[in-house]
């Protein structure tokens, strides 16, 4: 159905009213009095503008403000229980949360990101403090030189893990 303005929904209206109820001829008179070369509206078309007219009492879009996406179901129930579950287990994923809760998985990363402000991380490894690591250098070159530590036992991956087929996972 293409959208007509309200003034020509008001004719299609007044005179569907006035001519008996006929679609055909609310259709033919449309097309002479806006100068139309084709029939004008559809009578599927006449018939839902007087549905939607005898069931709202109004013509106007009821579309408007409609438009786009609708709108999430974040309540602040459904905030709350997502917070539970996040503070109860906070290594459970979003899914398992959906999935626990019984709300969309899209709602509770909605909720999880803008409302909780929770933001999945990748767990970093940090060394405590630049002295613990200066002393323990100091120590283990002291045991090397006392010959109570022997270099061939030490293994430095850099943080790697490095698997036998040739694989190294550098993610840790």
């Amino acid at each position: 159905m293409p959208r007509y303005s309200v003034s020509e929904s008001i004719f299609i209206v007044r005179t569907y009213y006035s001519n008996n109820n006929s679609p055909i001829v609310t259709q033919i008179k449309f097309a002479t009095e806006f100068k139309l070369t084709t029939t004008g509206p559809s009578v599927s078309t006449i018939n839902r503008l007087i549905q939607k007219f005898e069931r709202t009492g109004s013509v106007c879009d009821d579309m408007f403000g409609n438009v786009g996406r609708a709108l999430s179901v974040k309540t602040p129930e459904k905030i709350e229980r997502t917070r539970q579950v996040s503070e109860r287990s906070p290594r459970t994923s979003i899914s398992k949360a959906a999935q626990q809760e019984g709300i969309k998985l899209e709602s509770v990363r909605q909720i999880v990101l803008a409302d909780l402000q929770l933001f999945p991380y990748k767990i970093q490894i940090h060394q405590r403090s630049v002295e613990q690591r200066l002393e323990f250098a100091n120590t283990i070159v002291e045991m090397i030189d006392n010959d109570q530590f022997g270099v061939n036992m030490l293994w430095c991956s850099d943080e790697a893990h490095f698997h036998l087929d040739g694989y190294a996972n550098r993610q840790n």
